[in-house]
């Protein structure tokens, strides 16, 4: 009895978190559950998966930007965890979820791990490779979910609807089924695996149809739950999301307690039959993939729809002498700030460097940016457009690498250089005298890109423009948007200057354009 009045009390705190959650601040996500049943009689679709591979986490994050990690909030109630990007890491072709002590930084007691897919996934088939932690205390999950968080085409909140899969760190024997329907969950369902999930790796999943919730576990149907009158079942699509979290000592009865340890939830990758969109359709009401307009403020931290993400894992090469990393990209005071750190011999490149960028392309259309860029010797400050050869265009060809750059060189911030590429040119580089010192305070910076010109704006005033002939083409691929901080090697020195490692941050207030975003993948 004192277990279901406990599970009780859970759901009720949960329900109430749910209520005070907004986009930039508490989300709910894999929620805690009663204690598990195996009363109910499992009964299964035997037709076989038909998910194709949405991320593989083999070669590090996906580049594509479909998968990013969740950073600057909590789940508030019975989670006393964090979100923090760099909880999320790869390495042996694995995403790994971890936790760690939060040392008072936060209210919650530790930083988790969170991932999460930037579209909306609706009925369809959902399955992962992983390997949950052993840690008594925790939860490692895969699952879909959408909330009132969410403000979908009608301009209305979204129900609470979510299907889960989750491992307890305290019995890694079983799994745990769940879902919500507008926010009533208690549909629990305890599996006996046969064997210990956080040995190796296996295949979980689900196929989610109008009509019923199929659960499996390595390709085999163990249970399933059909919709009737009086059980509805999720409808609203969600994004697909894994995380590793501890809970509060309210959570002890359900999870047992966690003592701080660098056990992993591990992932090797997720497929989906499903069509990811995004929440709110173009103007003709079609879900074609693409998004009107970009809007992006960092006021409250990070994008929360993954439009902007980090970049992790990777190196320009050339004369970047820094290797990308998650945890260069960092928010406060309401900005995002991009660092530079002592790679100290962990990677070919002397340091980490800060970028962000869209998980969408952009194409014709204005651009604008509130940046503050750094004032450090030896490094660039920059907001851009660029496309390339390891993107795969709509037409199956690799895309010609376009670009449109503003830069700032650390040395002197009195001016700003614009240049282009034209699949692979470059050496149009102007220089711009501002007559102000940009690293001092924040101004606007921008260009509007048309098919026969590109004039760069500063504080909305027209300030350059090129215009295009058979012997000057311009840009004409749509390309990410991307903001990054790099120093340069000792071969670019005679054009940054010599970097001295400080502490010197480039710091954006938010990104604007009037282009349409346009997903490659479809």
């Amino acid at each position: 009895m004192k277990k279901k009045i406990l599970a009780m009390l859970l759901a009720l705190t949960m329900a109430a978190a749910l209520a005070a959650c907004s986009p930039a601040a508490n989300q709910p996500s894999s929620t805690p559950s009663s204690d598990p049943t195996s009363n109910p009689t499992p009964g299964a679709s035997s037709a076989p998966f038909e998910a194709a591979m949405l991320a593989d986490f083999a070669n590090g994050p996906a580049a594509d930007g479909s998968v990013f990690a969740s950073d600057g909030w909590s789940n508030g109630s019975v989670f006393n965890v964090w979100w923090k990007g760099d909880m999320v890491t790869y390495s042996d072709g694995q995403l790994h979820l971890g936790i760690s002590d939060a040392n008072g930084e936060v209210e919650q007691g530790y930083y988790g791990g969170e991932a999460r897919t930037g579209l909306y996934y609706g009925y369809g088939d959902y399955i992962v490779k992983m390997k949950p932690s052993k840690a008594e205390g925790t939860a490692s999950t895969f699952f879909t979910c959408t909330g009132p968080y969410d403000i979908n085409a009608e301009g209305n909140p979204n129900p609470w609807d979510e299907i889960d899969i989750e491992f307890l760190g305290k019995d890694t024997t079983g799994v745990q089924f769940n879902y919500f329907v507008d926010g009533q969950g208690g549909h629990e369902y305890w599996y006996d695996l046969g064997f210990d999930a956080s040995e190796e790796f296996h295949e979980y999943g689900f196929r989610w149809s109008e009509d019923a919730i199929t659960w499996y576990v390595d390709g085999e149907a163990v249970y399933t739950v059909n919709a009737s009158a009086d059980n509805p079942l999720p409808s609203a699509p969600g994004r697909i999301l894994m995380n590793h979290w501890c809970g509060t000592p309210d959570a002890e009865g359900w999870m047992g307690k966690y003592e701080l340890s660098d056990a992993t939830a591990d992932y090797q990758w997720v497929k989906t039959s499903a069509t990811g969109r995004e929440l709110v359709p173009s103007e003709d009401g079609e879900q074609d993939g693409t998004m009107d307009g970009l809007d992006v403020s960092f006021a409250n931290g990070a994008a929360a729809d993954g439009s902007v993400f980090a970049s992790d894992g990777w190196s320009n090469g050339s004369v970047f002498n820094v290797w990308w990393k998650g945890d260069m990209v960092t928010y406060s005071d309401g900005q995002l700030h991009l660092g530079i750190s002592d790679a100290n011999g962990e990677v070919e490149q002397g340091y980490y460097g800060g970028e962000a960028r869209t998980a969408q392309h952009y194409g014709y259309g204005e651009y604008s940016v509130s940046m503050k860029p750094s004032k450090a010797e030896g490094t660039a400050s920059t907001f851009f457009t660029c496309t390339g050869n390891y993107d795969i265009g709509l037409d199956g060809n690799p895309n010609p690498w376009d670009e449109i750059d503003i830069e700032f060189l650390g040395k002197d911030t009195t001016g700003v250089q614009f240049n282009y590429f034209v699949d692979g040119q470059g050496g149009h580089e102007y220089w711009y005298d501002l007559g102000f010192d940009a690293s001092e305070e924040f101004h606007e910076y921008g260009f509007r890109w048309a098919e026969d010109s590109i004039t760069w704006t500063v504080d909305g005033k027209d300030v350059y423009t090129v215009e295009a002939s058979e012997e000057t083409p311009l840009p004409s691929t749509p390309g990410r948007i991307l903001m990054n901080y790099w120093c340069g090697t000792p071969d670019a020195e005679g054009w940054m200057g010599k970097y001295e490692l400080s502490d010197a941050t480039a710091d954006y207030q938010w990104i604007k354009t009037t282009a349409t975003g346009v997903s490659l993948g479809g």
